[in-house]
């Protein structure tokens, strides 16, 4: 390749080229800048993060699912306790696993019970960030599912007109977490004075003692464990 050579023959021969007469300067010398811009070395192009080398990245010192012990009667939680040496504001990236595979889309620090079953074993993986670096990601210890007791979300008296209103009749409605089979127990109460406690979610209208309200009390059973008493 024929270039001009600005800094004598010696200079292009140097560089692998033959040297040019000057009455060719003004287009070779223009080519040799272009070429030589080409030769040289400098940074990747691209984006780039910035990066503070006076900052130092937060760590996470402790991870907990909660509640402990874990249970499907609302959504799992998680307690962190965190350190930014820059005093800066931290946030979170979670990754749940479950049976030490990665639950794709939950991201975030609640957890569905919907998506667990009794003996399940929960981690959960949490990744500091100060807004300018990640910190080294910290692990809970497994958490294992546990029995959840039945919950009773609603109770009704009426009276029961298939028997021409001669008795009242109590309805609960009631769902257990792990699919259990549930049993109900009723104690009905008037005048602070229990009537009837059984299974049976009826009393006889006659063995009230007066118009005083009726309160029924229901507790369900798994045989595990009791639910809340409605």
């Amino acid at each position: 390749m024929n270039v001009f050579a600005p800094y004598g023959e010696q200079w292009a021969r140097n560089l692998g080229f033959r040297a040019l007469p000057a009455d060719r300067a003004q287009l070779r010398l223009a080519f040799v800048l272009v070429l030589m811009g080409g030769c040289t070395s400098g940074e990747p192009s691209g984006d780039r993060v910035s990066q503070n080398p006076d900052n130092h990245p937060p760590i996470v010192k402790s991870v907990n699912i909660l509640p402990t012990p874990v249970l499907l009667t609302g959504p799992l939680n998680v307690r962190v306790e965190a350190q930014d040496l820059d005093q800066q504001t931290v946030t979170f990236r979670y990754r749940w696993l479950v049976n030490g595979q990665t639950v794709m889309g939950q991201t975030n620090a609640a957890f569905p019970p919907e998506r667990l079953k009794q003996g399940d074993q929960v981690v959960v993986e949490v990744t500091p960030f100060d807004g300018i670096a990640e910190g080294t990601p910290f692990r809970s210890t497994p958490a294992v599912v546990g029995n959840s007791p039945p919950m009773i979300s609603r109770v009704s008296v009426e009276y029961d007109l298939a028997v021409q209103g001669r008795q009242l009749v109590a309805t609960a409605d009631v769902v257990d977490p792990d699919h259990d089979e549930v049993v109900l127990t009723y104690r009905w109460m008037q005048n602070d004075k229990v009537l009837k406690e059984g299974k049976s979610n009826t009393i006889e209208a006659a063995a009230l003692e007066d118009k005083s309200p009726i309160q029924v009390e229901v507790t369900a059973t798994d045989g595990k464990a009791n639910g809340v008493t409605a």
